[in-house]
């Protein structure tokens, strides 16, 4: 790329609002705009299943404490009637 021997930076015409959105450089940056958008759907379902297999987890565990917990009132109970 050539910059014109200014020490990298761009003038005036390179950065004019007509050269910056002509119709040419809108398309790729529309396509990477619904190719972000996509990705980030993908993104927030792989999310939201993590989440959810994680809550899943939590409730197998917790709903086997709760049975231990039920099964150990139930011995209690009978060792306190014998």
């Amino acid at each position: 790329m050539d910059h014109g021997g200014r020490g990298g930076f761009w003038g005036p015409e390179e950065l004019s609002a007509s050269h910056l959105m002509s119709p040419r450089s809108g398309k790729p940056v529309e396509a990477e705009v619904v190719k972000l958008e996509k990705l980030k759907a993908i993104k927030m379902k792989e999310l939201v299943l993590k989440k959810k297999t994680e809550l899943e987890e939590l409730r197998r565990r917790t709903h086997l404490v709760e049975k231990k917990i039920l099964i150990e009132r139930y011995k209690l109970l009978n060792v306190v009637r014998i």
